[in-house]
């Protein structure tokens, strides 16, 4: 009997449907008087014993495991002489089913599960089965056989669980996907295993910026906020705007006395990392010691100089190189050669003199240099105090060090294999600036000036980059690097051709100048998916080919570098390839080309190495919530203070908007008394779960009015329907938010989160807020709002600095009328 039928995907077919009966007739005539057999649907795996007419169904619907087509669980002699002549099925690519392989992981984690049957048709004598192990067992088939969800055919609660487990899992010790895969992370768990042993214990980011507040340029003034962000945190969180915090807020820009406005926020991370502050665990209940410690800063280049205390301007502007930098005075600036120190000692790069600065190159690539070896220096040096009156002229001794940072006053700074990171945001753009403007010819852009090409003839290289001086005086000829005017034309009409998805970038068509040959306008973000999209594709059949090559490897080296996942192996390779590049544009470029921008990019990759993905230490997070800053200042004599205030607004509003239950039924202990019911919670099961009180005491028992509208959520709303079910408050607004689960959040391997609801919660008097919200028992209206004026008998109001918000005016009028009823205790 052919049994090809088992393999058929189509199970509405006939042969596949007389297949199920000839099953089902063989099950009966070899178990005679049975009324329950194995089922060998793909769910239930043989495994589980159900009704003749159940299998039947179950076939029809599941499917039957395509590998049993010997049914020796089902009555059929195993003749194992003839087994090579058993039916096969040949040529058919099986379908392998999460839920078949996690059954059978089942049968071999528990062979007790499994009864085999001897030559004879018998069942073996069974195996002693623990109690423990059974229970365990029966579990683990439970949640095998529960469908994730009612008609979810592709999941079980376990095949989903284990789904789960492999996008959460650590398993290619190539990739990189937190700043924890770094080795800087690694590193410091070594250094201090006491600080490790605790996940919880908070590691910390650190930037800062100056912006205009008035947002325009007439004005000159700069803030400078401080903030903090945490990194034990998953992927998607980390330099959210939720978690970031504003630790100091500097009024003006405070150039090398930043240390002056630092000193209060290294004193807490002095006592973060000795002392640590006592902390609730919500997972475990308790109480535990926190600490926490800064892992690095990350900063534009301006503000590196800041906080690391190494000026970058001048001829050591390199901060990673130190007084070891390769820089020269080249057409009226400072400008930085000898990449090819980084090249292998044989390289035959390093004996060519004309194509690069007309000298052979010997020299090693600049030493590192430890955080100990660096304090070291320091402890040796004298500055001059702080301030902006002080003379700033340094000894040449001093280096490039303007002042000692405090943050070597904390104890593991000096420790740290990266203490300040390079800004991608910062070097991306400026390098796309300088490439573009020279390639392009851009007057005030391009790096090929008069003085360039006269410093060329000065240092008796590239005779054809000379001045023409062929007539009576000289011209600056275009050079093979620069486009043709048609060519330049082309690439701009190109460039404002280009549409881009919705969300992917901004209309960069408008930055296009196509008649006067140039951009305006380009953003940072603009730049970063100019350089990386549009720049190697638009400029192939523009230029020659050896000024194209090292271009598009440009092109690809940002690409990898600001991936979201990062592999060493390929960051080994761009340590590599950005080396390559920059030799090759010495090759190409005249020396004024080299800015410090240029040159940092070799130090990339390395850091990358050390503190994995770039998303999590560059500048874009700390801009955009620089302009939601500049948004928030409402009072132009006081731009600090209206930064201050929507900031503190904005923390309490998100705290207690992400789901800080605990917090928001604390709060409602303090109103409550007794034992009363602050929420009921309901488990995937069904069960009622009340969460009471526990001899509660008020601490006042006056009238309680509670603000409440569509912004009330989670916490805030749970905390109103225990006030509002409980009659201790009266609510007035509008009918708020109505979100009634409780979530977990899971990150899969593709990078997309899971939202995973594990419990829904109910009011006090058993109402199901979900997607409806509680209503007020006051609704604000126009009308109220022009009563709750008339009426109110106060002269000056409390509130009278917010009387176009009508709700507080309404709360207030109902505090009067609780009042005058004696309800006040």
């Amino acid at each position: 009997m052919s049994r090809r039928w088992i393999q058929n995907p189509n199970r509405c077919a006939d042969e596949y449907l007389d297949g199920i009966e000839d099953f089902i007739e063989f099950a009966r005539r070899h178990n005679p008087g049975a009324t329950r057999i194995r089922c060998p649907c793909r769910r239930c795996n043989n495994t589980l014993f159900e009704s003749i007419e159940t299998v039947g169904f179950h076939l029809v619907r599941n499917g039957m495991i395509e590998t049993y087509s010997i049914w020796n669980l089902h009555g059929e002699q195993v003749d194992h002489a003839s087994s090579s002549n058993a039916p096969r099925v040949d040529n058919v690519e099986p379908i392998v089913d999460p839920n078949d392989q996690v059954m059978g992981i089942i049968q071999d984690a528990f062979p007790f599960a499994s009864t085999n049957i001897n030559q004879e048709g018998e069942d073996d004598v069974p195996t002693p089965i623990d109690s423990a192990e059974f229970e365990q067992y029966e579990k683990l088939l439970k949640n095998a056989n529960q469908e994730l969800y009612p008609g979810c055919e592709s999941f079980s609660v376990l095949t989903a669980i284990v789904e789960l487990m492999h996008g959460k899992i650590k398993y290619h010790d190539d990739v990189m996907r937190h700043p924890a895969d770094g080795e800087a992370w690694k590193e410091f768990d070594r250094t201090f295993p006491e600080f490790a042993a605790d996940p919880r214990n908070v590691r910390l980011g650190l930037a800062t910026d100056g912006f205009n507040p008035y947002g325009v340029l007439n004005q000159h003034h700069s803030t400078w906020p401080i903030f903090a962000f945490p990194y034990n945190l998953p992927p998607w969180k980390c330099m959210k705007k939720e978690y970031m915090m504003m630790t100091v807020l500097i009024t003006e820009d405070p150039g090398r006395s930043i240390d002056v406005y630092l000193r209060p926020l290294v004193d807490e991370l002095k006592d973060l990392w000795t002392n640590g502050v006592r902390t609730y665990d919500k997972s475990t209940g308790r109480m535990f010691t926190l600490r926490a410690a800064v892992m690095w800063t990350v900063n534009d280049f301006p503000a590196y100089a800041m906080v690391s205390g190494w000026s970058t301007k001048g001829y050591m502007a390199c901060p990673v190189c130190k007084e070891d930098v390769t820089s020269g005075w080249h057409a009226g600036k400072v400008c930085y050669l000898g990449h090819r120190r980084w090249l292998p000692w044989d390289h035959e790069w390093r004996e060519k003199d004309k194509e690069f600065d007309g000298n052979t190159e010997r020299r090693l690539r600049p030493r590192e240099w430890s955080g100990d070896e660096i304090l070291e220096q320091l402890n040796r040096l004298d500055f001059a105090p702080f301030g902006k009156t002080v003379s700033r002229t340094r000894p040449s001794t001093h280096l490039n060090w303007t002042h000692k940072p405090m943050f070597f006053e904390l104890p593991y700074w000096s420790k740290l294999k990266l203490r300040h990171n390079l800004d991608v945001m910062h070097v991306e753009k400026n390098v796309f600036d300088t490439l573009v403007g020279t390639i392009l010819d851009i007057e005030g852009k391009t790096k090929d000036t008069i003085k360039a090409r006269l410093d060329l003839e000065r240092m008796g290289i590239r005779r054809g980059l000379w001045m023409n001086r062929d007539s009576d005086k000289a011209r600056r000829d275009l050079a093979f690097f620069s486009m043709k005017p048609n060519d330049k034309k082309e690439f701009l009409k190109f460039v404002s051709s280009v549409k881009f998805p919705d969300g992917y970038a901004s209309n960069i068509a408008r930055c296009v100048n196509v008649d006067g040959g140039k951009f305006t306008g380009l953003k940072s973000h603009d730049c970063h998916v100019f350089m990386q999209r549009l720049l190697p594709v638009g400029i192939r059949h523009l230029l020659p080919e050896d000024v194209v090559k090292p271009i598009m490897l440009l092109s690809r080296f940002f690409s990898q570098l600001t991936a979201k996942t990062l592999r060493r192996t390929d960051m080994f390779q761009l340590r590599h390839d950005i080396v390559q590049v920059l030799c090759k544009f010495e090759m190409i470029f005249p020396p004024a080309f080299f800015t410090s921008m240029i040159h940092v990019m070799v130090h990339l990759p390395e850091e990358a190495l050390l503190a994995g993905p770039v998303n999590y230490r560059w500048m874009y997070p700390i801009e955009r919530l620089l302009g939601e800053l500049k948004k928030s200042v409402r009072n132009r004599a006081k731009p600090e203070g209206s930064i201050i205030e929507a900031w503190v607004q904005y923390e309490s509003l998100t705290f207690c908007g992400m789901g800080l239950v605990k917090a928001g039924l604390d709060v409602a202990q303090i109103w409550l008394d007794g034992d009363e019911t602050l929420v009921n919670t309901i488990d995937r099961e069904g069960n009622l779960l009340p969460i009471n009180m526990v001899n509660g005491h008020a601490i006042t028992h006056d009238p309680l009015v509670v603000l409440v509208n569509e912004g009330s959520a989670s916490a805030s709303e749970i905390l109103a329907g225990a006030l509002h079910d409980n009659r201790r408050a009266t609510l007035v607004g509008h009918r708020t938010f109505g979100k009634g689960k409780i979530q977990s959040v899971t990150e899969l391997h593709d990078g997309s989160a899971l939202f995973v609801t594990v419990a829904k919660y109910l009011s006090p008097a058993l109402h199901d807020i979900d997607q409806v919200g509680i209503a007020p028992d006051v609704q604000c209206t126009t009308e109220m709002l022009n009563s709750s004026k008339e009426s109110t008998s106060k002269e000056k109001s409390s509130v009278s600095s917010l009387e176009a918000d009508s709700c507080v005016l309404v709360a207030e009028h109902e505090l009067d009328i609780q009042e005058s009823k004696g309800t006040a205790s």
